[in-house]
């Protein structure tokens, strides 16, 4: 199990998700009303059945795929009329009045509840609740996994961070695995060279070990923010990869570690992230986005902030915008040693760097905090984190690792899932997915190194004790 500490308390931060199960059901028909008619003169009467609507469930929708499906209605006299009176079709979707077809395109993943109501030829009416599912597309088979034999990390490393700048991947900080139940801090900065297939350690170190950080390129500088080590940190530093030298800038207003930060111009935006509350007993998502200005070397708390307090979320600028991605609501408790997650997130904001205006896109497909992505031609790939929380094998509590992948298409605003991954620990083979590591382009293609893994669901042995499930892997991924 992972931990990072706060002076000489351990603070556990993998192995306590929670994963909240949204669902929805439909409700019974709400109104009838029954019409009748008589002959004259002797003859019969007749009253027709009551009205209702017949149809109680709808099939699924797919985002993307053209969907159709019609109403039908029992007794009452016809011909029949179809409203909606309550809740919304999902976008893409409309109702057919004298048909009662809904019919369209989806454009959205959602889970659209709403009221439909017929009428008939006596002005009689019935009103049904529905509920319309639309799941992001399944593309079988799209993209390719595989695990490199050479190289590997140097030492089996989780809780770090990494870009790309020119071709090589530069992979900071986290926490070395020292067999058993020891794991340090890293200082390190290692160069990965995809082209090369090396791995090497620069010179420079970052001025103290830290894990839980975040980092942003601008050219050929990186920028690392926040972190934790013995506490939780409000540093600033900025890495010359051209020369090899750091260097401290000005420190954030406030201390915080687990943030998503992204860079659109001279300006890096930090988003959420975690941090002390007033009595230092507790460590708390944040809601607040800090902006930090290249130039002049100044930080600025904005107005604007998230509509939902997150950690561990992702952030990637793409043409002028930046995209927040999933995360996590967390609270721990130090006094107690426990980590509790209120939630995981499927949310995906847009942020506009000019206006601070925030607009709510499509869903995830699953809600999932520490999750890593980069940008591939004009689309945004995202994969692994971590979501469950459940019995692993029936033994013990944890969060555990994602091996999905999905690619988000902005101009779109569509999700689609792609192929999953595996993780191979050594001398144990193929495994479940990975949380806690990182990910970055080169030509094309997504490379994941380290991370934290556990077995399958279906899988009775976890990695030996000497890795604490931390491996030194790079996966690659080709769209």
């Amino acid at each position: 199990m992972l931990r990072r500490h706060y002076g000489q308390l351990l603070v556990i931060v993998l192995g306590c998700g929670l994963t909240l199960i949204s669902s929805a059901c439909n409700s019974g028909g709400r109104g009838s009303a029954a019409s009748s008619s008589s002959g004259g003169g002797g003859g019969t009467s007749s009253t027709p059945a009551a009205l209702s609507v017949a149809t109680t469930a709808l099939p699924g929708a797919t985002v993307g795929v053209a969907y159709t499906t019609t109403l039908a209605g029992s007794g009452g006299t016809t011909p029949y009329t179809w409203s909606l009176v309550g809740g919304a079709l999902p976008a893409g979707i409309s109702l057919d009045s004298a048909s009662g077809e809904i019919s369209g395109t989806p454009t959205n993943v959602t889970t659209a509840s709403f009221d439909v109501r017929v009428t008939d030829a006596a002005s009689t009416t019935a009103d049904q609740s529905l509920t319309l599912d639309v799941a992001a597309p399944s593309v079988a088979g799209s993209g390719t996994w595989d695990d490199l034999a050479n190289p590997e990390l140097p030492s089996q490393l989780a809780a770090h961070t990494s870009a790309t700048v020119g071709g090589s991947i530069f992979i900071i900080g986290g926490m070395v695995s020292q067999g058993g139940n020891q794991l340090q801090f890293s200082d390190e900065i290692l160069e990965f060279d995809p082209a090369a297939g090396t791995v090497v350690q620069r010179a420079a170190l970052l001025p103290q070990a830290c894990a839980f950080l975040d980092l942003v390129v601008v050219g050929t500088q990186i920028f690392i923010i926040g972190g934790s080590n013995n506490g939780i940190l409000d540093t600033c530093l900025v890495y010359d990869t051209v020369n090899d030298t750091i260097s401290a800038l000005t420190s954030m207003p406030d201390s915080r570690d687990s943030v998503a930060a992204a860079a659109v111009g001279d300006d890096i935006f930090v988003f959420g992230g975690s941090a002390f509350d007033a009595t230092f007993t507790r460590v708390e998502s944040l809601a607040s986005i800090l902006k930090y200005n290249i130039t002049t070397d100044t930080w600025t708390t904005l107005v604007t902030q998230l509509p939902q307090a997150l950690q561990s979320a992702e952030a990637v600028a793409f043409n002028g915008k930046i995209y927040v991605i999933g995360g996590g609501d967390m609270v721990v408790d130090l006094g107690a040693n426990t980590t509790t997650t209120i939630a995981n997130l499927d949310t995906v904001f847009e942020f506009d760097p000019v206006t601070s205006q925030i607009t709510l896109k499509a869903a995830l497909p699953i809600p999932t905090k520490m999750m890593v992505g980069d940008i591939i031609g004009s689309k945004i790939f995202v994969c692994s984190g971590e979501r469950t929380l459940g019995l692993h094998n029936n033994a013990a509590l944890f969060g555990e690792p994602v091996a999905d992948t999905f690619s988000y298409d902005p101009a779109a605003d569509l999700w689609t899932t792609l192929t999953a991954f595996t993780t191979t620990v050594q001398g144990q083979g193929a495994f479940g997915g990975r949380a806690l590591t990182s990910a970055s382009t080169v030509n094309g293609q997504l490379f994941i190194a380290g991370g934290f893994t556990l077995p399958n669901a279906g899988q009775t042995t976890p990695p030996p004790a000497t890795s604490q499930g931390i491996v030194k892997v790079i996966a690659r991924f080709t769209p």
